[in-house]
């Protein structure tokens, strides 16, 4: 599974792709997907940030492609029709299966860094609003779930029975791992060091503005 801070790259890049491999112009794509010509030349020329989950279903479906490969969950096209649009009831529904059979609440995915907090996740459970692509892709990468899986792309089932190992998760089990050997004292050291990094990186995201006032 293709990991990155900028999902509009990955989507860029392999929409540019699809398209020229199905030979359409941008404009018949538009056409037959219904959304702005204007938007999407601008989208694909980096002209413009950010695409609606429902524009990414809409050119999925004219294109007949899967939503995994345009998210990089993919490495190669799959033609299909099965996908179905985020709506927000099907969103929350599906969250909420999701996190039932991996034993999970909402707070523990708020927990995972998803970029959003339990506000924006209670909107999601109460279908009152579906995510930005951006957090879309982390919800499904901490869940180790294709984001296909939120577009009817693959059952529940599948999802589960092809998790990939999220490597935030697998760099904490390594430390627990570690941590087995060690006696309290020396847990307790490491945690002092860890924080003392933390307040550095803390420290160097300020700038030299706010250095200066404080």
């Amino acid at each position: 599974m293709e990991k990155t801070d900028n999902i509009d790259e990955i989507i860029r890049e392999r929409l540019k792709e699809a398209i020229a491999n199905s030979g359409m112009s941008q404009a018949k794509l538009s056409g037959i997907a219904k959304i702005s010509h204007h938007n999407l030349n601008r989208f694909l020329t980096g002209a413009r940030k950010g695409i609606t989950p429902d524009t990414i279903y809409k050119i999925a479906k004219a294109l007949e492609i899967d939503i995994s490969y345009l998210f990089g969950d993919a490495d190669k096209v799959n033609r299909q029709s099965s996908i179905k649009p985020l709506h927000q009831q099907s969103f929350g529904e599906l969250l909420q299966r999701l996190l039932d059979a991996k034993r999970m609440t909402y707070e523990d995915l708020v927990a995972l860094d998803i970029g959003v907090g339990i506000k924006s996740i209670s909107h999601y459970k109460n279908n009152l609003r579906v995510p930005s692509l951006s957090v879309l892709q982390n919800i499904a990468h901490a869940l180790n779930t294709p984001v296909g899986y939120f577009f009817n792309e693959v059952s529940l089932e599948e999802a589960l029975s092809n998790e990939q190992e999220n490597p935030k998760s697998k760099e904490i089990q390594k430390l627990l791992d570690i941590a087995k050997d060690l006696d309290a004292d020396s847990i307790r050291d490491l945690l002092k060091q860890a924080e003392k990094e933390k307040s550095l990186q803390d420290y160097k995201k300020i700038t030299p503005s706010q250095k200066k006032s404080s």
